[in-house]
């Protein structure tokens, strides 16, 4: 009695199964696919396009430039300032008709005015500068954590498609093993109860074939995001990981090369200075 109120429940859990309910057979049945045909990048290729069109970089790329027209104009305030002015008079007496005894006079006269001291204009200067590093450390800054980003988004797209591939391999080794169960029992050789439990792992085997499914589009948008890319165009890597040399660095040396590699640091300090 135990063992057919054990079959009975596992019958139930597959008929009210929503998987087995829709009738879905395999994965191209419940695929979650994007609107338009994917973008396959190289790795390099995919750096580059997110360099170029990234919103935040091309923004912090804008800062730098003004920065540098600002300091342009600030450093030109110490070029001289040279004024011109002219005047014209004339003058006729006597016979207009003639034009006897008929005056005229030109005058030019210039200015050049250069100031060799001011300590406002040279605090100026000086802060000016200052700006134009901290832009250009926070552009530096921007681009190298764009760049980890690009490359971590990318080889979680690669470990999500080979996960996915995986688990389509996985599925049809539980179809198929269903399929030849199911064959042993119309022969005699297996039970009911034998296909029963073959079901439920076709079963799960779809969901976690979903999960995989869901997780590489998942990805494919963090990474087409990053590249500034629209979401309904999904990104496909072609380039495999490629295995990289052990780090032989002690850890006191890698705390100091990440100390002065740091172009954050460096424009932290540039908002010291600035204020001090």
């Amino acid at each position: 009695m135990g063992k057919w109120a054990w079959l009975l429940g596992l019958g139930m859990i597959i008929g009210t199964s929503p998987l087995a309910a829709q009738g879905i057979d395999g994965p191209a049945s419940f695929e979650v696919r994007l609107q338009k045909e994917a973008k396959v990048l190289t790795l390099k290729e995919a750096i580059q396009l997110a360099l170029e069109q990234n919103t935040d970089l091309l923004k912090a790329q804008n800062n730098v430039l003004k920065a540098e027209a600002t300091l342009r104009q600030a450093k030109a305030s110490w070029s001289p300032q040279v004024s011109l002015a002219s005047g014209y008079t004339g003058q006729t007496s006597g016979d207009q008709q003639t034009g006897d005894n008929y005056l005229d006079n030109l005058s030019l006269t210039g200015n050049v005015d250069w100031t060799a001291f001011d300590a406002s204009r040279g605090a100026n200067i000086a802060i000016s500068a200052r700006q134009l590093n901290k832009a250009q450390f926070t552009l530096i800054a921007l681009k190298r954590t764009l760049t980890l980003d690009v490359i971590g988004a990318y080889y979680d797209l690669l470990a999500a498609e080979s996960t996915l591939k995986n688990q389509e391999a996985a599925l049809k080794d539980a179809q198929a093993v269903l399929s030849q169960t199911q064959l042993q029992q119309k022969s005699g050789t297996a039970t009911r109860f034998d296909s029963l439990r073959q079901q439920v792992q076709v079963a799960n085997r779809q969901q976690e074939l979903l999960t995989a499914q869901n997780d590489r589009d998942r990805t494919q948008l963090i990474l087409a995001d990053l590249l500034n890319l629209t979401q309904s165009a999904p990104v496909e890597a072609k380039e495999l990981a490629e295995p990289q040399p052990d780090w032989t660095q002690s850890l006191q040396a890698t705390l100091e090369a990440a100390i002065n590699r740091r172009p954050e640091l460096a424009a932290l300090e540039e908002d010291i200075e600035i204020a001090q």
